[in-house]
């Protein structure tokens, strides 16, 4: 509750890294009241996130001393701003990117979100879904892969075998899976390798357009392990027929 929202986001996670579960009902309440309330402001949360860096930097030079004050590193979350051309690309319909960057400002939301995740507090997963598509969509998404992982992917999977649903929106439900190491169902995605439905960016991509199935099949190769999590911004024609041909192989043999 203090007024500081950076120095409340710190109480929040650090009462999920205590693993206090009976704080849980508490700090879901917290974030109810949170979302319903004005955001701070751009300035005020600088100006907040500053009074805190000041004390945690006062040390920086002493060595042991400077961790004993910021142990789990949170300075890497409340002590960087994320730039206003990071938080404008997060709503245009670009190609999923290598690394998942924030798109906002660390706040008191996003630490009560991690931490009933974390504290696998289950009464908070409906309020958690209903963030879903939202600027806490990711931090959400995290949370709900801990409290209600088959709810999670049973909506993302009817998500991206809607064909009345805009192909962007299901590739954004593909490579979710993939975040979430949905491993268990794979098998899955199967049907989706002779889906032909285009997904449409905001910007040309070099060589052939993307498809529902091309994305299947990077999603599959992901969950098969074959390729590591980061999606690269482009890749070569050859590579993603390559991509396609092993993932059919897999497939006959698997069903």
């Amino acid at each position: 509750n203090d007024t500081n929202e950076i120095v409340a986001a710190a109480a929040a996670y650090s009462l999920a890294k205590l693993g206090l579960t009976n704080t849980a009902p508490g700090l879901l309440a917290k974030l109810k009241t949170r979302l319903q309330s004005t955001n701070t402001s751009p300035e005020e949360l600088e100006r907040q996130s500053s009074a805190v860096m000041r004390d945690v930097r006062s040390d920086f030079n002493r060595g042991p001393a400077y961790q004993l004050l910021d142990p789990d590193h949170l300075e890497m979350r409340i002590g960087i701003r994320v730039p206003a051309r990071a938080k404008q690309m997060a709503s245009m319909r670009l190609p999923p990117r290598p690394f998942n960057m924030p798109t906002h400002d660390y706040t008191l939301a996003d630490a009560l979100i991690e931490a009933l995740g974390d504290l696998g507090y289950t009464p908070a997963t409906d309020e958690l879904f209903k963030l879903r598509g939202t600027d806490y969509d990711a931090e959400a998404t995290r949370a709900l892969s801990k409290l209600a992982p088959e709810r999670l992917t049973g909506e993302l999977l009817a998500t991206a075998k809607d064909k009345q649903i805009d192909g962007y929106v299901r590739e954004r439900a593909m490579v979710t899976l993939g975040i979430i190491s949905a491993t268990n169902h794979v098998l899955d995605l199967i049907p989706l390798l002779d889906d032909t439905t285009p997904i449409v960016y905001e910007r040309t991509l070099p060589g052939p357009e993307w498809r529902v199935c091309d994305r299947a099949a990077e999603t599959i190769a992901i969950l098969l392990g074959w390729k590591n999590g980061r999606l690269p911004m482009y890749i070569r024609p050859e590579q993603r027929e390559e991509t396609m041909n092993r993932v059919r192989d897999w497939a006959k043999q698997a069903q």
